[in-house]
């Protein structure tokens, strides 16, 4: 073999070993990831249901103060209707008196 085909072989078998070393490095980073997948996924799915459970227990909560909010509001509008109600009786009197 030529010294050209000495050097060309070399270069061809340091840059398989390279390669070999960096397909294995990302294969073994696949493989842990792959064994760490399922429980990060319960884990975000954990966080995912907390977060759900808590917002459907604001908006609950939020209901219910706007629920009591439409009573109190409503019990308002009652009261102001017996007032107008007594004043419009008071006035119908009083215009009847002096007929």
């Amino acid at each position: 073999m030529s010294n050209s085909e000495i050097l060309f072989k070399a270069a061809l078998n340091r840059l398989s070993a390279r390669l070999e070393k960096k397909i294995t490095d990302q294969l073994s980073k696949a493989s842990s990831i792959a064994k760490e997948a399922p429980d990060l996924l319960r884990k975000e799915w954990e966080v995912l249901k907390d977060e759900i459970i808590e917002e459907a227990e604001r908006i609950q909560e939020k209901n219910k103060v706007n629920t009591s909010e439409e009573k109190s509001s409503t019990e308002e509008l009652k009261d102001k209707i017996k007032q107008i109600r007594s004043k419009l009786l008071k006035l119908s009197k009083k215009i009847e008196v002096k007929n």
